[in-house]
């Protein structure tokens, strides 16, 4: 399984709460398949498993964290593979 990230993009007002002290650029951090490695990159990248977003709902097709600029650079540096979020889409079809 590889773990991939998306291109940033300024989220503007849906940055809310604790989160926008980071700024309101970000992107995701997501898998193909089963998490583990997810939650293995995630650690590895200083986050906590509690930042992982929609892990509740196993119907939910997104499985992610998201990432803050200098994460992930961090994340591309340890061998996360850039694809665009409409590719990550369609890998759930």
């Amino acid at each position: 399984m590889t773990v991939y990230v998306d291109d940033l993009r300024d989220y503007g007002n849906q940055v809310r709460g604790y989160a926008r002290r980071y700024g309101t650029i970000w992107c995701h951090l997501s898998c193909g398949g089963d998490c583990e490695e997810l939650h293995e990159m995630a650690r590895r990248l200083g986050l906590r498993r509690s930042y992982a977003q929609h892990m509740d709902n196993p119907n939910h097709f997104f499985h992610h964290y998201d990432l803050i600029p200098s994460k992930r650079a961090q994340a591309l540096r340890l061998g996360a593979i850039y694809q665009s979020i409409w590719d990550t889409a369609r890998m759930w079809d």
